[in-house]
C-alpha cells in the first residue's frame, strides 16, 4: 500500500495581507489533497473491509481541516459547496466504520 503523506501549509503574515486570492489557493489545494486521501480511504474500506489505521485514517483530524477551510473569511462558493461534499462524505466513512466495529 503506498504511503500517504501529509500536506502543511505555512501562509506567511505577507500572504496574508493578500486577502482571498491566497486563501483560495490554499482553500483549493488543501480541498484536492483532503479528496485525495479520502479517496484512498474509501477505496480501501469498500476494497478490502478492512479499515487503515494510523494519523492518515483519523476521520476527526480530516474533518477538523475541512471545517477550518470553511471558516476561512471570503471563502468562494465553489470551495464551500466542495468542503460540504467532503464533509458528507467523511461522515459517511465514519458510519461505515461504526457500523463494521458494531458487527
Amino acid at each position: 500500500m503506498p504511503q500517504m503523506r501529509f500536506r502543511q501549509y505555512d501562509v506567511s503574515s505577507r500572504d496574508r495581507r493578500r486577502g482571498s486570492f491566497v486563501s483560495y489557493d490554499f482553500a483549493e489545494k488543501d480541498l484536492a489533497h483532503i479528496r485525495h486521501v479520502l479517496s484512498h480511504l474509501e477505496q480501501s474500506a469498500a476494497g478490502a473491509r478492512v479499515f487503515e489505521t494510523g494519523p492518515m485514517a483519523s476521520l476527526d483530524y480530516w474533518q477538523a481541516r475541512v471545517r477550518a477551510i470553511l471558516a476561512m473569511p471570503m471563502l468562494s462558493t465553489h470551495a464551500q459547496k466542495q468542503a460540504k461534499d467532503l464533509l458528507g462524505r467523511l461522515e459517511r466513512l465514519k458510519d461505515l466504520r461504526r457500523c463494521a466495529a458494531g458487527s
